[in-house]
């Protein structure tokens, strides 16, 4: 989990019955409390995406100097 270890905001989150079951499941599986894995997978979900927007970010900007003709080689 994040290095947040203070939990400051509450929010509901309302799953269908066989969510719900299958989430306390995996939980108990893990050992680990159904809010504790729903956390842990938020915060690998968030962690997921920032690496994905990081990457696309170099991307463009590597695109952005191929264009203006910085990355040609001088050979």
């Amino acid at each position: 989990m994040a290095n947040d270890s203070k939990l400051t905001e509450c929010i509901p989150t309302h799953l269908t019955l066989s969510s719900a079951t299958a989430v306390k499941n995996i939980a108990i599986s893990e050992d680990l409390l159904p809010s504790q894995w729903i956390r842990k997978l938020v915060d690998a979900e968030i962690a997921r995406r920032r690496l994905q927007a990081q990457a696309t970010l170099r991307a463009l900007g590597e695109l952005e100097n191929d264009e203006n003709g910085e990355n040609e080689n001088d050979d």
